[in-house]
C-alpha cells in the first residue's frame, strides 16, 4: 500500500473526525466516504485507535508547520501571537467540539503522546509575551506568567464541549471580540496599532 494511499486515508478520516466527532464516525463510514474497502483501511491500521493516533499526529504536524510558517513571516513576537490566535480561531471554528472531548475520553494516552503538555505550551506563550514586552508591544508591568496562563485558557476554552457554537458566527467577529477582551487590555499604544492592522477597519476604535 503506497504512502499516498495511507495519507489519503489519514486525511480523509481526520476530516470526518473533526467535523462529526470521533465516536460517531465508524470505519465503515470512513471507507464509504473515501470510496475504499474497509479491508484496505485495516491493511494499514489494525483498529480505530491506531487510525485515530495517525490522524492526531498528522493534525499536530500540520499545526506545527503552520506555526513555524507564521513565526518566519511575522516581524515580532506580538505579531506572531496575534497571527497564531487568528489561525487558531479560524481552525477551531470548523471543528466539532466533540472531536476534542471524544479524543480525550476515548484515547487519552494517544492525546498525551501527540500534543504538547500544558506546561510546555504555557512556557512557550510566556517567552513570546516577554519578547513582546521587551519590544514595547505589551505592558511591561503585567505578569508574563499570568498572561500566558490566560492566553492558554482562552484557547482551551474554545475546545471545550458546551461552549458557544462558533460555526454560527463569522471568524472575523469572533476574532474581533476575543482580541478586544484579551489583547487590547494588555497592549501598549504600539501594540494596539498592530491589533488594528490585524483586524482592519472592523477592529479600529
Amino acid at each position: 500500500m503506497s504512502a499516498e494511499n495511507r495519507d489519503k486515508i489519514v486525511k480523509g478520516a481526520l476530516n470526518l473526525f473533526m467535523t462529526q466527532g470521533i465516536k460517531s464516525v465508524t470505519m465503515d463510514k470512513i471507507a464509504a466516504s473515501l470510496s475504499v474497502s474497509k479491508r484496505t483501511i485495516y491493511e494499514l491500521f489494525s483498529d480505530k485507535e491506531q487510525l485515530v493516533s495517525a490522524c492526531l499526529a498528522d493534525l499536530k504536524a500540520t499545526t506545527d508547520q503552520k506555526r513555524a510558517e507564521l513565526r518566519q513571516n511575522t516581524a515580532n513576537s506580538f505579531s506572531y501571537l496575534l497571527e497564531m490566535f487568528k489561525y487558531s480561531v479560524s481552525a477551531l471554528r470548523g471543528i466539532n467540539v466533540n472531536f476534542f472531548t471524544d479524543s480525550e475520553a476515548m484515547f487519552p494516552e494517544i492525546v498525551e503522546e501527540v500534543k504538547l503538555n500544558k506546561e510546555a505550551q504555557v512556557e512557550h506563550f510566556r517567552l513570546l509575551i516577554e519578547d513582546a514586552q521587551a519590544d514595547g508591544h505589551i505592558v511591561r508591568s503585567f505578569s508574563s506568567d499570568v498572561l500566558a496562563e490566560v492566553y492558554y485558557g482562552m484557547l482551551s476554552s474554545m475546545r471545550t464541549s458546551g461552549y458557544y457554537d462558533y460555526s454560527r458566527t463569522p471568524s472575523s467577529e469572533i476574532l474581533r471580540i476575543l482580541c478586544n477582551i484579551y489583547f487590547r487590555g494588555v497592549a501598549t499604544p504600539l501594540g494596539l496599532s498592530l491589533i488594528d492592522e490585524l483586524l482592519g477597519v472592523e477592529g479600529a476604535d
